[in-house]
């Protein structure tokens, strides 16, 4: 696949991070992409290949879910995985890590921020809070192409919206608490302007990022939408 257009790796360089104003008015979130667990996947536009990269995304799992692979590579070994008790997985060929968060209820949104520096030390935030497993080394480029599925054989039952991934790494701290809002959310844009692909995934595969273009929907019905 196409490598990702590479912009500033550090967003603080920009001088986007000063400082963020907190909003108690709900972000219009609008529709989010129900995906079914049988066959159901999403193709992004351009394949997010990078060391450096922050990935956002609020989801909502079923009360019958386990582990969900909510963003997959081109590798079968690349992976984000959602996995029961909280537990964030992220796999990248040979080395797999697990980041330890609140245990997650059923049928709740929740908001996911992934920000990995160039030299492969991660961290992961769960609405706003940081795992209590800290910064940790995964390795390696990534090669991030899929939501809901792993390799287009293996399908997870999951709602996703507001998905948005960019190669480069900015401010955790400041980022994580500012899209999550207080539960609220927000235009991630707001927060990320420099964002390559986002996908609001209000009854469309629009990508409203830097790169433009469509991701593609796959064997969905023919309404796979819901409110968020």
């Amino acid at each position: 696949m196409g490598t990702v257009i590479k912009l500033i790796r550090d967003r603080t360089k920009l001088g986007l991070l000063s400082s963020f104003s907190s909003s108690a008015t709900p972000f219009s979130f609008g529709k989010a992409l129900s995906f079914d667990g049988v066959d159901d996947y999403f193709t992004l536009n351009t394949a997010l290949n990078t060391i450096a990269f922050t990935v956002s995304i609020w989801f909502k799992l079923p009360s019958n879910y386990s582990n969900s692979r909510v963003i997959s590579g081109v590798s079968l070994t690349q992976w984000l995985e959602i996995r029961t008790g909280g537990i964030i997985h992220i796999r990248n060929d040979a080395q797999g890590i697990t980041f330890n968060n609140a245990t997650l209820l059923a049928n709740t949104w929740y908001h996911l921020y992934i920000g990995r520096n160039s030299s492969g030390n991660a961290r992961v935030f769960l609405n706003g809070t940081e795992s209590s497993s800290g910064t940790q080394n995964v390795g390696g480029t990534c090669e991030y192409l899929y939501l809901g599925t792993q390799g287009t054989f293996q399908f997870y039952n999951v709602i996703v919206d507001d998905v948005l991934l960019t190669s480069s790494y900015g401010n955790p701290d400041t980022e994580a608490t500012a899209l999550y809002n207080g539960g609220n959310g927000v235009d991630p844009l707001t927060i990320i302007p420099t964002a390559q692909q986002l996908y609001r995934l209000n009854e469309n595969g629009n990508n409203d990022g830097s790169l433009g273009g469509s991701g593609t929907l796959n064997n969905f019905i023919a309404d796979p939408y819901v409110n968020h």
